[in-house]
C-alpha cells in the first residue's frame, strides 16, 4: 500500500539536493578524486596540474551545470510560471542565466588551449562558479 504522506517543503529540497550532491557532484567528482588519490601515492607525489591540467574539472562543471538547466526546464514545462509572482519569474530568469552562463563559460574555458598550471586554476575557479547556481537551481527547482 502506498504512503500517502507528503514531505514538507524543508525536507523535500533538503533530500534533493543530498541526491544531486551525492550522484550528481560526488560520483561526478570520483574518475577525478581517485585520479588525486593515485598522483597522491606515485614516487613524484601529488601535483594537481597532473591530475587537473588537461580540463576536466571545467567538464565536470559544465555537466553539473548542464544537468540542473534540465531539471529546471522540466520543472518549467511540468509546472509552467503561472501561477508565480513577477517577482519569482525574474528571480527564476537570473538564476536561468547564470546558470547557463557557468555552462559556456566551463565549456569555452576547456575549449582554449593553455599550459596546465592556468587550466588548473581556471578550473579550480570555475568550478565552484558552476556549482553554486546549480545547487541553488536544484533547491529552487524542489520547492
Amino acid at each position: 500500500m502506498a504512503s500517502t504522506k507528503t514531505l514538507s517543503t524543508r525536507w523535500t529540497v533538503a533530500i534533493r539536493l543530498s541526491v544531486w550532491l551525492t550522484f550528481g557532484v560526488v560520483f561526478g567528482l570520483l574518475p577525478l578524486l581517485i585520479s588525486l588519490a593515485k598522483e597522491g601515492m606515485s614516487p613524484d607525489g601529488l601535483h594537481l596540474a597532473d591530475v587537473l591540467g588537461h580540463g576536466e574539472l571545467m567538464i565536470v562543471g559544465a555537466v553539473i551545470a548542464a544537468g540542473a538547466l534540465g531539471e529546471f526546464v522540466a520543472d518549467a514545462v511540468i509546472y509552467g510560471f503561472a501561477d508565480t509572482s513577477p517577482l519569482s519569474r525574474l528571480g527564476a530568469a537570473w538564476l536561468w542565466f547564470f546558470t547557463a552562463l557557468a555552462l559556456v563559460a566551463s565549456t569555452v574555458a576547456y575549449m582554449i588551449p593553455a599550459d596546465p598550471t592556468t587550466v588548473t586554476h581556471v578550473s579550480l575557479w570555475l568550478f565552484p562558479v558552476a556549482l553554486v547556481p546549480s545547487g541553488v537551481t536544484i533547491a529552487v527547482v524542489a520547492s
